[in-house]
């Protein structure tokens, strides 16, 4: 599928122009995609939704099921609760993330977690040829971890509680959205009012100053991951096939050793690209490796 070329020289500019506004001055969309399994490519989103929030209330929500192309198991049934049944008269994935593109214009996105949400919306933009949004975001887990220390830890649930927050059904999008949006909104308190979304974004905890600042899609592009890489292309194409490819991994027990591994998916993370592999004498057992320790992939 040819790839959108790009979203309008407007959108693009409106959307860098957010991080000197106040918090106050913009509108927030949280958002929260439910998956069918742990890492993009392998998986696929099953369900995601939005809440817009504008002047100190509600303004909008966006909710959707997607029909993965393959049947989910019992263990990620078990965790958000969307069955296959739910699911087997949904709508494809890509009209639904075209819709979302749309209806996030002009926002500034909230997510928890939000690596895990930007990188399978991401990767299926990627495959669906939809050109990635430009719009700004602030994980509000990294947000949580350097402004609410108060906590014993800092899952979203965790702080609905610790806010008072009426929790919703956890583990369904729509309602861990809203929770992701009040959450915030708590956080923000602590802060001026005055104080700028790039600002409110610095303040996100990080285990690496490589990445200051707002969260963009782009970040987490497969396509830019892979673009000029052959040995990231060839681990990418062998997911979906499962077929064992040749990987020289400069760390490990065994360094600069070949060893054959089965891909199963790829993470793109602030703190280090990894791609998830199980070696083929141990196929229970499944590892990452870090991008930048690895040598060639054939």
């Amino acid at each position: 599928m040819a790839p959108d070329l790009s979203y309008s020289s407007e959108r693009v500019s409106n959307a860098e122009s957010m991080k000197s506004r106040s918090w106050k001055d913009v509108t927030w969309i949280a958002f929260d995609t439910e998956t069918t399994g742990k890492y993009p490519i392998e998986s696929e989103i099953c369900e995601i939704a939005a809440v817009k929030w504008r002047g100190g209330k509600e303004i909008g929500t966006f909710q959707s099921l997607i029909k993965p192309s393959r049947p989910m198991s019992q263990e990620v049934i078990r965790i958000h609760g969307i069955t296959n049944d739910m699911v087997k008269d949904a709508p494809a994935v890509e009209p639904t993330l075209r819709s979302f593109a749309e209806f996030i214009e002009g926002g500034v996105l909230l997510a928890h977690h939000a690596q895990f949400d930007l990188g399978f919306v991401a990767a299926q933009m990627d495959q669906n040829g939809i050109a990635l949004p430009p719009e700004l975001t602030v994980c509000t887990s990294l947000l949580a971890q350097g402004n609410v220390p108060e906590t014993p830890n800092h899952r979203l649930q965790t702080l609905v509680a610790h806010y008072g927050i009426k929790p919703g059904q956890a583990h369904r999008a729509l309602d861990d959205a809203r929770s992701c949006l009040l959450v915030a909104l708590k956080i923000f308190e602590k802060f001026p009012d005055t104080i700028s979304v790039e600002d409110i974004a610095k303040r996100m905890l990080r285990r690496s100053t490589a990445d200051i600042g707002c969260l963009r899609f782009s970040r987490f592009s497969i396509n830019e991951l892979v673009a000029g890489n052959q040995s990231m292309r060839a681990f990418v194409d062998s997911i979906p096939k499962r077929q064992i490819v040749e990987m020289v991994y400069k760390g490990g027990s065994r360094p600069g050793q070949p060893r054959n591994v089965v891909p199963i998916g790829v993470i793109r993370q602030l703190d280090g690209d990894a791609l998830v592999a199980s070696e083929i004498d141990d196929l229970k057992q499944v590892k990452r490796y870090w991008v930048k320790d690895v040598t060639s992939i054939v």
